[in-house]
């Protein structure tokens, strides 16, 4: 039997550019993961769409809509046909990814949740946690 390992790193950038994405996607370390799943992602003001420079070793997933607070960045040494992402809202996607396990085609299923703290003083609703049952098994 064979195993397989994705290395991901989950970070919340806190909407910064400067000081967080550009050294992230930047460092050669971080290119040898396969998943970045990035919460309050830095959101371009002219286009929706997030920071990716042309050289990045990444795939950008932003969601196409909204205000979002979630984003993948997966390594392009990932094919585009093995893997999929679905946006369920601005605070939740999941990616889904292909691969062979044995003769067997398998799925694996990353969910990237942004969830308000209870605490904050701009938190209103119960956050997206209770919403995670009603997408997890698509």
């Amino acid at each position: 039997m064979s195993d397989i390992a994705f290395r991901i790193l989950q970070y919340n950038v806190n909407h910064g550019k400067e000081a967080t994405l550009i050294p992230l996607l930047h460092d050669s370390k971080v290119h040898e993961l396969d998943i970045l799943a990035i919460q309050e992602p830095w959101k371009n003001p002219h286009v929706t769409t997030g920071y990716n420079p042309p050289r990045s070793p990444f795939y950008l997933a932003y969601p196409p809509k909204g205000n979002p607070r979630v984003c993948f960045y997966i390594n392009k040494r990932i094919h585009p046909d093995s893997w999929t992402v679905t946006h369920h809202n601005e605070d939740a996607q999941t990616i889904t990814l292909r691969y062979d396990q044995n003769g067997q085609e398998k799925h694996l299923h990353i969910h990237n949740i942004y969830n308000p703290s209870p605490y904050s003083y701009t938190s209103m609703e119960p956050g997206t946690l209770p919403s995670v049952n009603a997408f997890k098994s698509r």
